[in-house]
């Protein structure tokens, strides 16, 4: 899917809420998602070109074609996560939490069907 930013901008998005919203970091949705779920989510994701491993959060709207905003983590050109390490730790050790993932900038996406939970 192409990033549909030149079609609906974040500006457009303030004030609407959304229909549906994943974020790791809300312990209460993630202690009610059943395997089957959490599979069937990362599947959607995938057939609609979004990356599930690199996704912190997703969003997704309906006005003319329905789309998602995506708060994703900056990956290098090889592929691995950019890492936020403390000037002193040159052996970049996340494991022990003196690293942290570096956010890209939220992009817009268009979706071709909706999330699981969402679909007709």
């Amino acid at each position: 899917m192409a990033e549909a930013s030149a079609v609906v901008t974040a500006r457009e998005l303030d004030g609407l809420e959304p229909e549906f919203v994943s974020d790791v970091r809300d312990d209460d949705h993630w202690h009610s998602v059943t395997p089957a779920q959490g599979d069937a989510l990362r599947a959607w994701m995938r057939a609609n070109s979004i990356e599930p491993n690199d996704v912190y959060r997703i969003e997704t709207y309906t006005m003319d074609c329905a789309f998602a905003r995506v708060f994703a983590y900056a990956r290098t050109e090889h592929g691995q996560f950019v890492l936020d390490c403390p000037p002193d730790d040159s052996e970049h050790r996340p494991h022990r939490g003196r690293c942290s993932p570096v956010k890209r900038e939220p992009y817009i996406t268009m979706l071709a069907s909706r999330p699981p939970e969402l679909a007709p």
